[in-house]
């Protein structure tokens, strides 16, 4: 219906009654031979799902299916349905192998992937490498945290990717000439389980050494996440913060599919198979796992803050809920420990480290020129990632306010939980 409301008809011939690549532009529904193939390629993939969840419950298939049907879980909900034997960090549970397997190091193993020698791999190569000068002797590095927070193991120049970010954390744990560490935030937030993953790393960090987070314009949500692990938070008087909350959701487009003439077919396996799809809304069972799935993250990111700022759990709720909030009322809640710029954190930082004022300064990451710029984005393995530069490129040149809508391009990723500032805030 679609290519005939644009004068479009398509001509195709396919042999074998199964054939049906073709058959999204020829007919208006899935033709019951592609049905019964497709149908019967879930069920075998379902009953290998099945067999490989049942392993864990001493074979009981039913109870296999049923832990299945249950899904969206949490970490803490996987666990408590048998389906993982622990909720850990990836460096707690190779400390955990390391000792399992009584051995002195833990090597981490890549999968062999297909190199993709694209234009994000030639212009690296034109860059020369990503290579930084070493500072040397007893010094402070700085990191910035700039842009929504999205997971993946590749930089992106418009993001901060909990990768990359978790990689220089723990190398900086280790460099003994690194003494303190200043977080540099600004960053109205994203992924849940991103933030997350570098709360994790700079609480590890903050626990060896000194680690002092500036809060820039914006440290919401997930900013904020990040920065409740340092050792002491310092805001300016205008800085956006708090906003400790979470929110998921999806894009419902079938009065979009209605209005095209397009007629998506969605077959599933698993009672909640399809809640992600964009072809209809949330039914009420699963709008009530996604809400369940969302209140866990929630009372994470409090117990996240409580253990890091030392608050109880109900002082945290009391000034969380999602509430955005200026420096001056993050100071008042015990949110932020003082109030000043960044200099006022470097100067702090040097002083926990015993440094002289004038210690030198490392910084990551690095300024990049353009065509090692072009490289991380072109080269981008991330999906959130790379569609978020793309949205920051097109949003950008239509406005610079609509490139800063929060968390709406984020919604349209595949991460169910995110922890995102609702808006931006432009003084004028």
């Amino acid at each position: 219906e679609l290519l005939e409301s644009v004068g479009v008809r398509a001509e195709v011939i396919a042999m074998g009654r199964f054939k049906s690549a073709g058959d999204v532009f020829t007919e208006t529904d899935m033709p019951a031979a592609a049905r019964e193939a497709t149908g019967a390629l879930l069920d075998d993939v379902n009953a290998a799902l099945v067999d490989a969840v049942a392993r864990r419950f001493e074979g009981d298939v039913g109870r296999a299916a049923a832990a299945i049907d249950a899904g969206p879980y949490g970490a803490e909900a996987a666990r408590a349905a048998g389906l993982v034997d622990a909720v850990a960090f990836d460096d707690e549970a190779r400390e955990h192998a390391r000792v399992a397997g009584d051995v002195a190091k833990v090597r981490r193993l890549e999968l062999p992937i297909q190199r993709q020698e694209g234009l994000g791999r030639l212009l690296q190569l034109v860059a020369g490498g990503d290579d930084a000068e070493a500072v040397a002797g007893p010094h402070v590095a700085i990191v910035h945290v700039t842009g929504h927070i999205v997971d993946g193991e590749t930089a992106s120049g418009a993001n901060a990717v909990s990768g990359p970010f978790v990689t220089e954390v723990r190398r900086l744990a280790d460099d003994d000439d690194v003494r303190a560490v200043v977080l540099r935030i600004d960053s109205p937030g994203g992924s849940a389980l991103a933030s997350d993953r570098m709360w994790h790393a700079v609480r590890r960090l903050a626990g060896r050494k000194p680690v002092v987070a500036s809060l820039g314009d914006v440290a919401a949500s997930g900013g904020y996440y990040i920065a409740s692990a340092a050792r002491e938070i310092y805001a300016q008087p205008a800085s956006i913060v708090g906003s400790i909350g979470v929110i998921g959701g999806k894009a419902d487009a079938s009065g979009l599919f209605e209005r095209l003439g397009v007629r998506p077919v969605v077959i599933t396996r698993g009672a909640r198979a399809a809640w992600m799809t964009t072809t209809r809304g949330l039914t009420e069972d699963e709008r009530g796992a996604v809400t369940a799935l969302l209140r866990s993250a929630y009372e994470r990111f409090l117990r996240r803050v409580g253990s890091s700022r030392d608050m109880p759990r109900a002082d945290v709720h009391a000034v969380a809920q999602g509430r955005v909030m200026s420096g001056v009322a993050g100071h008042r809640a015990g949110l932020v420990d003082t109030l000043g710029g960044f200099t006022a954190a470097l100067q702090r930082a040097r002083e926990l480290a015993e440094l002289p004022a004038d210690a030198p300064t490392e910084e990551w990451p690095r300024e990049a020129g353009v065509l090692e710029a072009l490289s991380t984005l072109a080269g981008a393995q991330s999906r959130e990632a790379a569609s978020y530069a793309l949205w920051l490129e097109i949003a950008g040149r239509i406005s610079p306010r609509v490139a800063d809508v929060g968390a709406a391009p984020l919604l349209l990723c595949d991460d169910p939980v995110l922890a995102a500032a609702p808006y931006s805030i432009e003084v004028r």
